[in-house]
C-alpha cells in the first residue's frame, strides 16, 4: 500500500508489530519490509442460503455520530458512518430487530479512502430472551485482508456467527488506534 500521509503509514506499521499478535515474521530488505501474518483459525462457513435482513426491519443506534447512522443502509458505497475520532475502544452500534432473528453473517463494507478505518478488535454480542452473549470476538486486520482479496476497491469485512435468536446485535470496537477512526460504508445482516 502507498500512503501519502506519513501518520497513516506509521499507524499501520504500529498495527503490524509482531507484539500485537497479527504478524508472525517481519523481514526488511532495504527500504522494503515484508510481513507474514499470523494464520487465522478457519472460520465457520455461512449457511448455504442466506438473505439480507431489510433495513426497514432494523432500528440502529450508535455511540458516536448517530446522525450518520442512515448512511449504513443507503446503498451508496461512497457514503459512510464514521466514529469521528480515532478508535479508543468504546465505540458501538446497536441493531434492534422487529422480531427475533438468526443473524448468521454480518458484512461491513469499507472503501479505498477509508481502508485503514477497520475495527481493530471487534466484538459481536447477541441480545435475546435468555440475555446477552458474545457471538464473535476477533482482530479486524484478518477480516480486512480477506475483504481486500474479495474486492480491493470496496472490501467487505465478513463475520460469520453461530446460531442465535437475537432481538438485537451489538457491534463493539474494543481496541485503540492512534490515528484511525472506525467507519462502515454499508452494513448488511444476513439470515437463513
Amino acid at each position: 500500500m502507498v500512503y501519502d500521509d506519513r501518520s497513516q503509514l506509521e499507524a499501520m506499521l504500529a498495527t503490524l508489530q509482531p507484539s500485537n499478535g497479527h504478524v508472525q515474521v517481519e523481514k526488511s530488505f532495504g527500504p522494503t519490509t515484508v510481513y507474514t501474518l499470523t494464520p487465522v483459525a478457519p472460520r465457520a462457513a455461512p449457511p448455504p442460503a442466506v438473505h439480507p435482513i431489510p433495513p426497514s426491519a432494523i432500528h440502529a443506534e450508535a455511540s458516536h455520530s448517530p446522525d450518520r447512522i442512515p448512511l449504513l443502509f443507503d446503498g451508496d458505497p461512497d457514503s459512510r458512518w464514521i466514529s469521528g475520532r480515532p478508535q479508543s475502544g468504546d465505540e458501538s452500534i446497536t441493531l434492534t430487530f422487529d422480531r427475533p432473528r438468526d443473524v448468521r453473517t454480518i458484512r461491513m463494507r469499507l472503501a479505498t479512502r477509508s481502508e485503514s478505518d477497520y475495527p481493530r478488535e471487534l466484538v459481536v454480542d447477541g441480545v435475546g430472551a435468555d440475555g446477552t452473549r458474545t457471538l464473535y470476538r476477533g482482530a479486524g486486520l484478518p477480516l480486512f485482508v480477506e475483504g481486500l482479496f474479495r474486492d480491493p476497491a470496496h472490501p467487505w469485512l465478513e463475520v460469520v456467527l453461530p446460531d442465535n435468536r437475537s432481538t438485537a446485535i451489538r457491534l463493539r470496537q474494543v481496541a485503540a488506534a492512534r490515528t484511525f477512526a472506525w467507519s462502515i460504508h454499508e452494513l448488511q445482516l444476513l439470515e437463513p
